[in-house]
């Protein structure tokens, strides 16, 4: 009996970590899909900023042009997003 107790607990413990794993690996729906969702992210960390964004065709990034014309970039990285203010030759081509 205590064989398929402890049978029984480690069967139940793996289906409950394969449900917490496929949940945590299970699709992502944060993206910046349009210029305004981008700008609202990127004003997260530049409250001041103000232009125009243009996001990836899979909006886990944008690239953002300054009113003060300077140049931005918001990038995702799993679940958090970075944004950096670029300077000057940092970019050198873009496509």
């Amino acid at each position: 009996m205590e064989i398929a107790t402890s049978i029984g607990v480690n069967l139940l413990l793996g289906l409950v970590l394969l449900g917490l794993l496929r949940w945590r690996l299970g699709a992502d729906s944060v993206r910046a899909t349009n210029p305004a969702e981008a700008l609202q992210i990127f004003r997260r960390f530049f409250p001041d900023a103000n232009g125009t964004a243009t996001p990836a065709k899979d909006g886990r990034s944008a690239l953002l042009e300054l009113d003060d014309g300077s140049c931005a970039l918001l990038l995702r990285h799993g679940r958090r997003w970075n944004a950096r203010l670029l300077v000057g030759r940092e970019i050198s081509r873009v496509a």
